[in-house]
């Protein structure tokens, strides 16, 4: 019985091949994981770091909508509505008590004017600062959206290219077995 050195070759060669594919596959899984894992924990950071936006947006529109509804008690209970109220109030009382006229009618005319023209006025800037958190909750949720949709295609990319690797890996695996089958049958 003769022995063929051309079949050994080919055992050799598919049983390297096998065993190299198998490591090399190993390690780009590896790769695709260790990918996916850095991937995920970027997008909880990420959204984490966006909440605060949207829930001041939240906020906002809750404020905006209380006023379209009628329900002026956020903004007579704001912090600058109440800190002009109090300082002009104040002042309108101690220049009404240096004039002697501090229980006067003119001087609770004088508070009513003042506190209309006050409502007025802060009334705009507290709508426009309500819009502009609005603004940014609305920014932070297109934020949100855009991120989420880079999330989904980084990681499907992600998914597909290990796929990929496992695919051509199996192809090298059984490429390998038929070189192995084949050179035993060359051998003998």
């Amino acid at each position: 019985m003769a022995f063929s050195l051309g079949g050994l070759g080919k055992v050799v060669g598919g049983v390297a091949g096998l065993l190299g594919s198998n490591s090399a596959s190993g390690k780009i899984n590896d790769g695709y994981n260790n990918a996916l894992s850095n991937l995920t924990s970027t997008y909880n950071n990420s959204l984490g770091n966006y909440g605060s936006y949207l829930n001041l947006g939240n906020q906002a529109n809750s404020g905006l909508s209380s006023l379209l509804s009628g329900d002026y008690s956020g903004f007579y209970n704001s912090p600058d509505y109440q800190s002009a109220m109090q300082s002009g109030t104040q002042a309108l009382d101690r220049s009404a008590a240096a004039k002697g006229s501090l229980y006067s009618g003119g001087h609770s005319a004088d508070l009513t004017a003042y506190g209309q023209n006050l409502a007025n006025q802060y009334l705009g800037n507290y709508r426009n600062f309500l819009g502009n958190m609005s603004n940014t909750g609305l920014n932070a949720a297109n934020g949100v959206s855009q991120l989420g949709a880079n999330y989904s295609d980084d990681y499907s990319n992600l998914v597909l290219g290990k796929a990929s690797n496992n695919a051509a890996s199996s192809m090298n695996k059984y490429n390998s077995i038929g070189n192995i089958v084949g050179g035993i049958a060359g051998f003998f």
